[in-house]
């Protein structure tokens, strides 16, 4: 049977000060009156029976998101991990329901302007998995990001494509010319079958793998899961695997991580500028994104991220946004966690 996992534990460090560690971005209304993990939860649903989507978070995210996601299953992960680790403990929970399992993954913070393209690569992924392949679903690009990973599809198989190779997030050069030669996008999509994940943990990550399989033989969760490397999952099974396959999917998609990626998703002002939320009087000013709850006066002043909480006001250059994490590593640092 198919089952889909949502990644939904991370504090959305890029997003602060509207994340933060009681309210992350999957718990954030960006997009409509429902938060981005519902919104989520509603894409899978017309491929997904309900009792069989999971999302993957930590206790204390579990706690505030199951009051509002009734009937929805929650597999807890005693702490961060990375993806592989997520994905390895999402695999032997599930193993145990349903021993012939596919899993598709998901995160919460994804968006998509084409569902109908979005189930179909889905349902191309879970019929290639049945030939014990791990399926990713690489984006088309639709400009030269340098914020996104690269597939290298090859060889074609059915219909999708070998894997040639992974790469890095590049600079916007060498972006261009992966776009010419028919790079994809890496959105961390994967589709696979619950044994076939664990034998590849066994194959290229064998300490994890012993230690995933004491938990799914009934070691204690917490005590195990600390022993884990921390490695994302590209790392430790797709840059490695023969049996990877990519599904070449043409449809706009955004990863929400930092907040110029809101640009892409609402539309600019007559003056040019990104309004979220609030309202914004604009003189000589452009290329500003705000989000506020009060107004927002600027004068002479352009391409800035302003944001305004009860709590704090981030003000940086657009193009340093992805920075914004340092500010919540030194506002730990300092001991100010009343801000986080």
């Amino acid at each position: 049977m198919e089952h889909a996992v949502i990644m939904a534990g991370g504090s959305g460090t890029r997003f602060w000060p509207l994340s933060t560690k009681d309210k992350p971005k999957q718990c954030l209304s960006l997009f409509s009156e429902k938060t981005l993990i519902e919104e989520t939860i509603d894409r899978l649903l017309p491929i997904f029976n309900k009792e069989n989507i999971y999302i993957a978070t930590s206790q204390k995210l579990k706690e505030q998101m199951q009051t509002v996601l009734p009937g929805i299953n929650f597999i807890v992960e005693p702490c961060a991990k990375n993806t592989a680790g997520c994905i390895g403990l999402a695999s032997i929970e599930i193993l145990k329901k349903d021993p012939e399992a596919i899993i598709f993954i998901e995160t919460a913070d994804h968006i998509y302007g084409n569902l109908e393209k979005y189930h179909q690569s889905i349902k191309n992924a879970i019929e290639l998995a049945k030939d014990d392949k791990i399926v990713t679903i690489g984006i088309k690009p639709s400009y030269p990001s340098t914020g996104y990973g690269y597939i290298q599809p090859g060889e074609e198989y059915k219909q999708a494509f070998k894997v040639n190779a992974f790469r890095e997030k590049p600079n916007k050069d060498t972006a261009e010319k992966f776009i010419t030669n028919g790079y994809l996008w890496n959105a961390g999509l994967f589709t696979f079958k619950a044994k076939k994940m664990l034998e590849e943990l066994e194959k290229y990550q064998n300490d994890n793998y012993k230690i995933l399989m004491n938990i799914f033989n009934g070691a204690n969760l917490e005590e195990e899961f600390s022993k884990l490397k921390s490695i994302s999952i590209d790392y430790a099974i797709a840059e490695k695997s023969t049996d990877l396959l990519v599904v070449k999917a043409d449809m706009p998609w955004e990863d929400i991580g930092k907040w110029n990626t809101l640009e892409k998703t609402n539309e600019k002002n007559s003056e040019g500028n990104t309004i979220i939320a609030g309202k914004n009087l604009s003189i000589e000013s452009t290329g500003n994104l705000i989000h506020s709850k009060k107004l927002v006066a600027t004068l002479g002043i352009d391409n800035l991220v302003i944001v305004e909480t009860d709590k704090a006001i981030l003000i940086c250059p657009k193009e340093r946004s992805e920075d914004v994490k340092k500010i919540v590593q030194k506002l730990k640092e300092e001991n100010m966690d009343e801000y986080l």
